[in-house]
């Protein structure tokens, strides 16, 4: 069977192997409120990017540096969020 085949005879439903310790209910909490915070982080980044983009006066380029650096920290945090929600 073909990888793509395989895949879509698991169905989309099915939970990856990972080894833990945790009770799947305790997954399943966990799971729920870290997506809270990876949506958090990403209104956030959206946010700060906002003002990034409608930034002006006299210290235009201090502040569009300053929040362009902390959309990319922001934005670093996503990943590493999402994976640990899958």
């Amino acid at each position: 069977m073909a990888k793509m085949e395989k895949s879509a005879a698991r169905g989309r439903n099915d939970r990856l192997a990972v080894p833990t310790d945790l009770e799947p209910a305790d997954v399943e909490k966990i799971a729920k409120a870290l997506n809270g915070c990876l949506a958090d982080a990403f209104v956030l980044y959206m946010k700060i990017k906002n003002f990034h983009w409608h930034m002006s006066g006299p210290n235009f380029r201090d502040y569009h540096e300053m929040l362009d650096d902390h959309a990319a920290a922001v934005f670093g945090t996503i990943d590493v969020l999402a994976e640990r929600v899958r």
